[in-house]
């Protein structure tokens, strides 16, 4: 299991950050492939852990760390 951290730069500059997981980087790729069609600059991984045999929806308790930071766009959450 991976967890990520992708921006885009305008938001990278701001510190916002799409925190996520995925099933291995095939699955990683989808996501910011998906990611990207919500924004005309290009998407980078700026951080990825690789979390082992960790359940999934391990990444809920990461967005529940940082609810308070919680940023919508186009239902896709940002911190």
């Amino acid at each position: 299991m991976l967890i990520y951290a992708m921006s885009v730069s305008a938001y990278f500059e701001k510190g916002i950050y799409k925190i996520g997981e995925a099933d291995g980087h095939k699955q990683l790729h989808k996501r910011k492939k998906t990611f990207q069609t919500y924004h005309p600059e290009t998407v980078q991984v700026y951080a990825l852990w690789d979390i082992g045999d960790m359940p999934k929806k391990s990444d809920n308790r990461l967005h529940t760390i940082f609810k308070e930071y919680k940023y919508g766009h186009g239902g896709t959450e940002f911190f």
